[in-house]
């Protein structure tokens, strides 16, 4: 383990070359570890737990075999519309739930809404307020065929004022 601020390579304040002091942790029982979506997997392949052909292919020596380790990871699609008016706005939400022609299931496969927030995306210090002035309709694509290794073609919906 190193210890020490933005060592993390994914950091955008990380400064490559920067390590930290290392240290080794030991523990008597069982130990939970997160380290989220993407570095869970990560984690437990390290430690040798995950499919063992990939492992012994990277010279990691296997705890378990465990093949489904980081797979199918997915996301939902996002984007979102931010506005800033020259006046504050005076105005409620809106929610809309719509199911396109193509969903890969009988669910309803696009979420949005808007309201006087602003929602521009996942980094450090988000999100910005930029006041009274903002408006902003998000949007998500929720579990889309391309995931499933199906065709990804263009949703078949619209947003009308």
């Amino acid at each position: 383990m190193m210890e020490g601020a933005s060592l993390y390579k994914a950091d955008p304040r990380h400064v490559p070359g920067t390590k930290g002091p290392v240290s080794q942790v030991f523990a008597k029982k069982e130990v939970i570890i997160s380290g989220g979506t993407f570095n869970s997997p990560q984690i437990l392949k390290l430690s040798g737990i995950g499919p063992k052909a990939e492992l012994q292919r990277l010279g990691i020596k296997v705890v378990k075999d465990l093949p489904g380790v980081g797979e199918n990871l997915g996301d939902n699609y996002e984007a979102s519309l931010l506005g800033l008016s020259a006046e504050p706005i005076i105005a409620g939400s809106a929610t809309g739930i719509f199911r396109t022609a193509n969903a890969a299931t009988k669910n309803r496969n696009i979420f949005a809404w808007c309201g006087a927030f602003s929602f521009e995306g996942f980094w450090p210090g988000f999100p910005t307020n930029y006041g009274p002035n903002q408006w902003e309709c998000a949007i998500v694509h929720i579990s889309p065929k391309s995931q499933a290794g199906m065709s990804n073609s263009a949703p078949n919906f619209y947003l009308v004022p």
